[in-house]
């Protein structure tokens, strides 16, 4: 008796061992082709240039304040527009002659204000 159940014993573990052999091939086969079918997925897709990339890390470092106005020369003078840069808010009787080229060079691109005391000091400064 004692031989029969040893021999059914080991006959068990082998079984056993057999069962986990064939289960470890089979996920890794599984593995192997989730693998392929991601780097092919991977080369379908066009790789981003080192440009997008930058502009992607810039955009979400840029800091975005809101403004109220925005000054910018018209015929010679310095005209103030609501923050969406079309809407005139009211004209000013400063000239752009009587300005310096650095305050020139920033209306090339408009300067803009977050509040009226911001504005009213600024225009202050440059009107007399």
């Amino acid at each position: 008796m004692k031989k029969t159940t040893s021999i059914c014993l080991f006959t068990g573990m082998i079984f056993l061992l057999l069962v986990m052999v064939v289960y470890l091939l089979f996920t890794q086969q599984d593995t192997g082709e989730k693998e392929q079918d991601l780097a092919a997925a991977t080369e379908e897709m066009p790789a981003e240039t080192d440009t997008e990339k930058e502009l992607k890390t810039t955009e979400s470092l840029a800091v975005y304040e809101p403004y109220a106005y925005v000054i910018k020369q018209k015929d010679g003078i310095l005209v103030v527009y609501q923050s969406d840069g079309i809407t005139e808010f009211f004209e000013t009787n400063i000239r752009i002659r009587d300005l310096n080229e650095d305050m020139v060079k920033k209306l090339e691109n408009g300067i803009r204000f977050s509040d009226d005391q911001e504005l009213y000091a600024f225009l202050e400064s440059y009107s007399s």
